[in-house]
C-alpha cells in the first residue's frame, strides 16, 4: 500500500468499499466514505476508532444527477 494520504471510497458501508477503508485507516489514510445508507458509514467510523486514520462520512446516491459533483465539493470541504 501507497503512503498514507487521502482516499475517496464509494460503497465504503459494506462488502470491498467498508475492506478497504478499514486498511486505508490502519495505515494512517484520511478516507472519505459514501455510500447511501449513513448507517453502514457510521458503523464504519465505530469501527476505525483507534486507527492512526480518520474516517469522513459522506452520504450520498452516485447514480443521482448531479450527486457526483455535490459530493466531490462536500469532500474537498471536509
Amino acid at each position: 500500500m501507497a503512503q498514507p494520504g487521502s482516499v475517496w471510497i464509494t460503497g465504503a458501508g459494506s462488502g470491498l468499499g467498508r475492506a478497504l477503508a478499514l486498511r486505508y485507516l490502519a495505515a494512517g489514510a484520511d478516507v472519505a466514505g459514501t455510500a447511501r445508507r449513513v448507517d453502514t458509514l457510521s458503523d464504519v467510523a465505530l469501527a476505525g476508532v483507534g486507527k492512526p486514520g480518520h474516517f469522513h462520512v459522506h452520504p450520498g446516491d452516485l447514480s443521482l444527477p448531479g450527486q457526483a459533483e455535490l459530493l466531490v465539493t462536500a469532500i474537498e470541504r471536509s
